[in-house]
């Protein structure tokens, strides 16, 4: 059995760099990944490579601006519409915005 074989994960900031790199490994490892990006160019390349290596039947893709608390409720929710779970949470997309434990902050502590 792979390593991460019937978790569920969602990774932001998948569309290049460190999350795209993740989602790679994850789905190699058995997981069934959300990817999610701002940018719809590089998350649209990264599915790409998802279909050549013959991984996309556990993968789906959202356009996701982390900075809008809507945007990753949808994120989330389609995740585990699709996969019927949630496991894993990667977030690697940074904004600038609240300082804290993520217990004391909101969308409105901008």
């Amino acid at each position: 059995m792979k390593r991460l074989q019937d978790k569920v994960a969602v990774i932001t900031g998948a569309g290049s760099g460190i999350g795209k790199e993740t989602a790679l490994l994850f789905l190699e490892h058995g997981a069934k990944v959300m990817l999610a990006d701002i940018n719809k160019e590089s998350l649209e390349e990264t599915f790409e490579i998802i279909k050549q290596k013959k991984l996309d039947a556990n993968a789906c893709i959202s356009i996701t601006d982390v900075s809008s608390e809507n945007d990753i409720e949808n994120m989330i929710k389609l995740a585990v519409d699709r996969f019927g779970a949630l496991h894993i949470l990667f977030n690697n997309a940074g904004i600038g915005g609240a300082v804290g434990p993520i217990t004391h902050i909101n969308a409105n502590n901008k």
